[in-house]
């Protein structure tokens, strides 16, 4: 779970073990959920509380927006954001 204003390259950077984290440790590349806000404060919120979800909850979210679990990156990267749960299109986003 975090935060970023920029989805597309923040993906792309864990996609290619830039990142050091679960993400290279454990090779989880796809981008299978995510949820857009206005502004900063609300999408740190956010992330706060998923991080403290217990994992099936995390799984419902992710089911409830991407039942397939396909990988949305390339849609995003495109610049063809897909609505999500609250119908928003900026760039601040929460991903889990």
């Amino acid at each position: 779970v975090g935060t970023t204003q920029d989805l597309a390259d923040c993906v792309l950077e864990h996609k290619a073990n830039m990142v050091e984290g679960i993400t290279s440790l454990y090779a989880i590349h796809l981008l299978v959920y995510y949820e857009v806000f206005h502004a900063a404060g609300p999408a740190l919120l956010r992330q706060a509380d998923l991080r403290k979800l217990h994992s099936r909850l995390k799984l419902h979210l992710i089911e409830q927006m991407n039942p397939d679990w396909h990988d949305i990156y390339d849609h995003i990267a495109q610049g063809n954001e897909r609505p999500c749960p609250l119908g928003h299109f900026e760039r601040l986003a929460v991903l889990i």
